[in-house]
């Protein structure tokens, strides 16, 4: 039985146990402090009320309350991880690079960050992940693995994390944004609510699919859609020679932008 430990208990983590918890041979607790009987009643797992008790009986810890909190929860674990200096720490902080998290927690022990979307809850997420030189082939293929079982990972260099969250991390907002803005236009055109939503979302679910499960590229199934019916291309060359690119590299900027302000010091 493999025992992952939650300090911190937001929407990223609860979405990571969720996942997880599909998993018989996981076991998992938390320490929630703020939302205690939330967490006990949703998830369903066992929930302590001291960061030590996580570290305790977790193989791995998983770092996710507010990065401002760090240093009190460091100074908490201070005495259990001279103790027991093998538990695996994966951040999923916003900000706080390896050096920091290393200055701040110490510097033999193995730490990774994970840069993850809530799609985890459903074990359709993305995951990209960043290692140092304190962390062996062994130890991260262990910490791959135990992403994939939340959908898709990959390792990057640290310094790439931030382009991954705001693409991967914020994505899911990004896509959504665009199925209600899908919606709302074909209710402007006579639809329902409903169908303009079901047409959105079947759209955008079949599109996923299809990109998934065969070899297509982005612009080849486009061109097949064009192929289907002439007038596609009309509102195709729309919207592909107007600012979407351009829209969508401004929200990931400001992602970006506002990510860069996640210091832990």
């Amino acid at each position: 039985m493999l025992t992952i430990g939650f300090i911190g208990a937001g929407q990223m983590a609860q979405a990571m146990v969720k996942g997880w918890q599909k998993r018989e041979e996981i076991h998992q607790v938390v320490y929630a402090p703020t939302a205690e009987k939330q967490v006990a009643s949703e998830l369903g797992i066992q929930v302590v009320d001291t960061p030590a008790k996580v570290w305790e009986q977790a193989d791995m810890v998983v770092l996710a309350m507010k990065p401002q909190d760090l240093q009190t929860v460091a100074d908490e674990l201070r005495l259990v991880r001279m103790q027991k200096p093998e538990v695996i720490i994966v951040s999923v902080l916003a900000g706080g690079t390896l050096k920091e998290l290393h200055q701040v927690l110490g510097e033999r022990l193995v730490i990774a960050r994970a840069v993850s979307n809530i799609n985890v809850a459903l074990r359709y997420g993305y995951t990209g992940l960043a290692f140092d030189q304190y962390v062996d082939a062994s130890t991260r293929g262990a910490i791959a693995m135990l992403f994939l079982e939340l959908g898709k990972t990959d390792e990057y260099p640290e310094q790439k994390l931030s382009v991954v969250s705001a693409l991967a991390g914020s994505g899911p907002a990004f896509v959504a944004a665009f199925v209600k803005s899908y919606q709302a236009v074909g209710q402007q055109l006579g639809l329902t609510e409903d169908q303009a939503q079901v047409i959105a979302l079947q759209t955008l679910t079949g599109t996923g699919i299809n990109m998934t499960e065969t070899p297509l590229s982005a612009t080849q199934l486009a061109n097949l859609a064009i192929a289907a019916g002439v007038s596609t291309n009309a509102g195709y060359s729309y919207l592909t020679q107007g600012q979407l690119e351009e829209v969508l590299s401004g929200a990931v900027s400001a992602t970006m932008d506002k990510n860069e302000q996640g210091d832990i010091s």
